[in-house]
């Protein structure tokens, strides 16, 4: 995709972003909630917290009226997870590991409610909640091309496989630490 001379002087004259250095000009006494150490630190905890979040009354009966009005599973994931990241309580790691338990769980809940949640906002391919044929979660594409990082990362969730299936204790075991003396290899 060729980007038009317009598009670049658009962007160039942009006033809304922050100069350069900006960043060391604020209080360091007063920092932004996404500047201090994250309230939540585990996938477990994020997860619990995000269910509180969405099982409040309004909350929601709001997420279910925008799934049956053919909001996009992963929008509101992305809404979800990057106002939470803002308030400061969790990391844009931990972020990125939420993204794909908090989809299972809007999609299940909106399954109990009888609702056929769309989980990525395709254009080339009409939605329709009643065909039968074309409703498969796991048969869902990835997006081609995006301007935002955070969708794309969680446009390619594809097979999710659980913590305990990863064997993550022996693969953290067998991995050297970041500070040990590397090892001597040739390199010829």
């Amino acid at each position: 995709m060729a980007i038009s001379e317009q598009q670049i002087e658009k962007f160039a004259s942009r006033t809304d972003r922050p100069i350069p250095g900006q960043s060391l000009t604020t209080d360091p006494d007063n920092p932004a909630a996404y500047e201090r150490p994250p309230l939540i630190t585990t996938k477990e905890k994020g997860v619990d917290y995000l269910l509180d979040i969405i099982l409040v009354d309004e909350t929601y009966s709001a997420i279910m009226e925008a799934l049956a009005d053919d909001v996009p599973v992963m929008d509101l994931v992305q809404g979800i997870l990057v106002n939470a990241f803002e308030e400061g309580v969790f990391n844009p790691d931990l972020m990125l590991l939420l993204a794909e338990p908090l989809a299972y769980l809007l999609l299940g809940l909106s399954e109990r409610q009888g609702i056929r949640a769309r989980i990525v906002n395709d254009p080339d391919e009409p939605y329709d909640p009643n065909d039968l044929d074309n409703w498969d979660y796991a048969e869902e594409e990835p997006m081609e091309s995006s301007s935002n990082s955070f969708k794309e990362k969680m446009q390619s969730i594809q097979k999710p496989k659980a913590d305990k299936d990863l064997n993550l204790d022996k693969i953290i075991e067998n991995t050297s630490s970041l500070m040990s003396k590397p090892s001597k290899t040739n390199s010829k």
